[in-house]
């Protein structure tokens, strides 16, 4: 095993902060005057084995240390989402729950929550191709199932790409219980 030179331990040390390799050189003191050069300095240490594995043994250190690992990370990011997507009354001063224009009754949720955490988990899998070339159009079908058995099911394109937005649910009851289902447009059945 090859001993990290000071520069290069401090940029480890850096580096477990943020996992930002151009920040890290320059906290660790390269001279670097540029972002460009900067991220050039960064990605050349992380390339060099032995900073590597410092960082590698670092990250087992501090992932022993304060338990929390992959599966720790998910499993919290499904609580929030279960949390998030439960429906919660809308009503009056009086007490009542809210009704729509069409006598359907009104719920609300924390839909910017659980989608924030739906994306984490989503990029854990891999399911979003970043900074690559787009591969072809991917649709998603989504179905809210009522306990009463109703249900509505949506579809929708890459807001980016399409000119619709992505989706629009609407649900069909007031029903308390709903389930929802999003898969790819192919495994529908």
């Amino acid at each position: 095993m090859t001993k990290l030179t000071p520069k290069q331990q401090r940029f480890v040390e850096e580096y477990l902060i943020d996992l930002n390799a151009a920040a890290s050189a320059r906290r660790a003191g390269y001279g670097v005057r540029s972002a460009d050069a900067a991220a050039k300095t960064g990605s050349r240490l992380l390339r060099q084995e032995p900073v590597r594995q410092a960082i590698r043994r670092a990250m087992l250190e501090r992932q022993k240390r304060t338990e929390i690992t992959a599966d720790y990370v998910l499993s919290t990011l499904m609580e929030i989402v279960e949390r998030s997507m439960q429906r919660a009354p809308v009503l009056s001063r009086r007490g009542q729950q809210l009704v729509d224009g069409e006598g359907r009754h009104v719920w609300r949720f924390d839909g910017r929550t659980a989608s924030r955490a739906l994306e984490l988990m989503g990029r854990h899998l891999g399911l979003f191709a970043e900074n690559s070339r787009r591969q072809g159009d991917v649709a998603l079908s989504i179905s809210w199932e009522g306990v009463d058995g109703r249900s509505v099911k949506t579809s929708g394109t890459d807001a980016e790409h399409g000119d619709e937005p992505a989706f629009v649910m609407t649900p069909d009851s007031g029903k308390e219980d709903a389930v929802f289902h999003i898969m790819p447009e192919e495994e529908r059945s």
